[in-house]
């Protein structure tokens, strides 16, 4: 569910969207008084326990693991569980507040494959430019109280960003 509110205006979403909210705030994703395996028990899903257990695999979690304190999970442990609970929800709507912050690499390649899959929409917020380029296909730029959207991935984004600001740099100086 989504726990950071506006500071101002609201939030309407469409017919049927289904939004859940990844925050780069591992608490606030995770109850660091379960185990990995309480929390993978905490999300309603069509999943059933064995099908849980292989999604877990799926993020590194084996064996043992399963039984393993929350709070004791490092970082990129705690950013992998956090993602597979999202995964189990049906949403058709991620808001990813900075994924990858403080991973490493394999933690972020398993999250990229994992966010490759999903099949609703995502809405990244991240300075990781390899991140984006490889999940978006739409960047949003808010600037100067201005909407420009650019389609295509991050590279594209600022190839087009760079060619908008040299068309309006020569504007100006043709109208000087």
């Amino acid at each position: 569910s989504l726990t950071e509110q506006p500071s101002s205006g609201k939030i309407k979403y469409g017919h049927n969207v289904k939004a859940a909210y990844y925050s780069q705030l591992s608490a606030q994703n995770l109850d660091y008084n379960h185990t990995v395996w309480e929390e993978a028990l905490s999300v309603s899903s069509k999943l059933n326990s064995v099908e849980r257990r292989n999604l877990l695999g799926a993020f590194l979690f084996s064996g043992d693991d399963i039984n393993k304190s929350v709070k004791i999970l490092s970082g990129g442990e705690k950013a992998r569980l956090a993602l597979y609970k999202l995964m189990l929800i049906e949403t058709n709507l991620l808001i990813l507040d900075e994924p990858t912050n403080h991973l490493d690499f394999n933690t972020r390649e398993i999250i990229e494959r994992a966010l490759l899959k999903y099949q609703g929409t995502l809405i990244i917020v991240s300075h990781d430019r390899h991140f984006l380029d490889s999940l978006a296909e739409r960047v949003l730029e808010l600037r100067d109280g201005n909407l420009y959207d650019y389609q295509g991935n991050y590279s594209y984004y600022l190839e087009k960003r760079v060619e908008r600001e040299e068309n309006l740099s020569s504007q100006t100086h043709k109208s000087e």
